[in-house]
């Protein structure tokens, strides 16, 4: 079987060109790189690990995120690392849909939403 994947470094949001810059630090030199992600619906993306490793910026297929981002509002990234693409896109849509949460609450209150969300989400793998 043969996959495909793409990853986007910006989209067409309606009133603009929106991107994602990432700084990483790789050896001591500050680089400022457009975030690759997947656009999974309007404003709401996922996107693959990136690190510093020695002189080179690595980008994982193996870490994924759920980021919210607009062409003239804040971007938020949860803070919960998934092993798939596939779970990240579950955490992220049923992080939008939830409405006891918003994409702006304080960190504390997105990351118990996270651990929340990955203990039921892994409790119903489990079953």
């Amino acid at each position: 079987m043969t996959s495909y994947l793409k990853l986007d470094t910006y989209v067409y949001d309606g009133t603009g060109l929106a991107a994602v810059n990432c700084d990483l630090d790789v050896n001591g030199t500050r680089v400022s790189i457009t975030r690759p992600f997947v656009q999974i619906g309007p404003n709401l993306a996922v996107i693959p690990g990136m690190f510093a490793e020695g002189n080179s910026i690595r980008i994982r297929l193996d870490v994924w995120t759920a980021m919210n981002f607009g062409h003239n509002g804040p971007i938020t990234v949860l803070p919960l690392s998934t092993p798939s693409q596939a779970t990240a896109v579950a955490a992220a849509r049923a992080f939008d849909a939830d409405p006891a949460i918003t994409w702006s609450a304080p960190l504390e209150q997105l990351t118990a939403w996270c651990q929340r969300w990955a203990a039921e989400f892994n409790a119903a793998k489990g079953a």
